[in-house]
């Protein structure tokens, strides 16, 4: 019956979040469903509004099994409105609570980006390899892969990123990242591959006009011509 009643209450918890209103304080179980509706909402006011709910919840305890679900919803909105250090710092409280828990691997890309921010490369190529081994979406493969290209380019180790820009998954509605494009073109000019390098460089160039690693892309992009002679 909880359940029922906290199902219920969704509709109108949706409809005073559109009207920007305050909300009655939840329960733990009530919270739980409403964070499964919060990752149905699709436009960012209303993304906002329910993070911002999620987050000033008092659980009666932090180990709690409603929490759980709700750790993972949180940082999920938290990824998706941009905030991926806050999203890999919620999921992180998810892991170090709930280490088995079944929604952590859908979120180890988000977790490998808290890794590659802390320098921790070998965590986060563990963390990336077992996402791309997994059946998370195809789209989100592509933003995998090329955190991985940065860690292994991190690494010093390009060549091994050869195989995996070969076979890139389509990039969909999203635009591929900056250390995702300047470790593309650092391995294609590692390749030699010149003509995918110049198309990497002028994405780079067009998406990140003001790049902060644009000396290191130009360097790359030099020591190809300079191996092929031009």
């Amino acid at each position: 019956m909880k359940a029922i009643r906290a199902f219920v209450l969704i509709p109108a918890l949706m409809g005073v979040l559109s009207a920007q209103e305050t909300l009655t304080k939840m329960t733990d179980a009530q919270t739980e469903a409403f964070a499964h509706q919060a990752l149905t909402i699709q436009d960012s006011a209303g993304q906002k509004a329910a993070l911002a709910k999620l987050r000033s919840h008092p659980f009666r305890t932090s180990k709690i099994k409603e929490r759980e679900f709700v750790l993972y919803a949180q940082g999920l909105l938290e990824d998706r409105l941009g905030e991926t250090r806050k999203a890999a710092a919620s999921l992180r409280k998810l892991e170090l609570t709930w280490p088995r828990s079944p929604y952590l691997l859908e979120v180890q890309t988000i977790l490998a980006f808290q890794s590659i921010e802390q320098r921790r490369f070998k965590d986060a190529e563990t963390r990336l390899k077992r996402a791309l081994s997994s059946d998370i979406p195809v789209e989100s493969k592509r933003r995998t892969q090329e955190l991985l290209l940065w860690t292994l380019a991190e690494q010093g180790r390009l060549a091994e990123g050869i195989p995996i820009v070969k076979t890139l998954h389509p990039l969909g509605t999203s635009k591929p990242s900056e250390r995702g494009l300047v470790a593309i073109l650092e391995t294609l000019c590692l390749a030699k591959e010149k003509e995918q390098a110049g198309a990497a460089r002028k994405d780079l160039q067009t998406l990140y006009p003001a790049s902060r690693y644009a000396s290191r892309a130009n360097l790359a992009w030099a020591r190809l011509l300079g191996t092929t002679g031009d």
